[in-house]
């Protein structure tokens, strides 16, 4: 399990050095992090590997400018999850859902693809396109009130690049 973490400076050439430190708690105490820091083009990047899924952990970056002055930067919250390792339709909730309730479809991407998640009725047409296009890795939901749809029977289906689709029913009730 990792963390990623960027951040941009306004001025990098006035930082004589950076230092980041982990807290298990907002208010710390506080760990230095030994981490390989690199530049991406102004974006400064590095990766925490000590960490465990579903602990949540607290970020701050010490920035020492050339004059010797400090500044502290965050903190900034992260709670990592488990790594996405496969296209996945997560879950779909709640189910069965009342007539007018918003309904919640989480699904994920382990690198970025062209996506569509849409309703489908038990005749296989769409009812609703819910999200559609080039997406970026991650975890992403959506969100479907029933719009129109009369109660019954329906699917989640959630496609992606090569023409792979994976399903979900859903029952709207009255």
């Amino acid at each position: 399990m990792a963390v990623s973490l960027h951040w941009q400076l306004a001025d990098a050439t006035q930082i004589a050095s950076l230092s980041l430190e982990r807290s298990e708690s907002e208010i710390g105490p506080w760990s230095p992090v030994m981490t390989d820091q690199r530049d991406e083009g102004g974006v400064i990047g590095t990766v925490d590997r000590g960490v465990v899924a579903g602990r949540t952990y607290w970020y701050r970056l010490e920035v020492r400018d050339r004059g010797g002055n400090s500044t502290v930067i965050g903190p900034v919250q992260v709670q990592p999850g488990e790594a996405i390792t496969a296209f996945v339709l997560r879950k779909v909730t709640p189910n069965p859902a009342e007539f007018g309730q918003t309904v919640t479809i989480e699904y994920a991407l382990p690198r970025a693809a062209s996506i569509r998640v849409s309703m489908i009725d038990v005749q296989g047409r769409e009812v609703a396109a819910l999200a559609s296009g080039f997406m970026l890795p991650g975890r992403y939901q959506v969100s479907w009130n029933g719009g129109n749809a009369p109660a019954g029977l329906f699917f989640v289906r959630y496609q992606f690049t090569g023409g792979k689709a994976q399903v979900q029913r859903l029952v709207l009730m009255r």
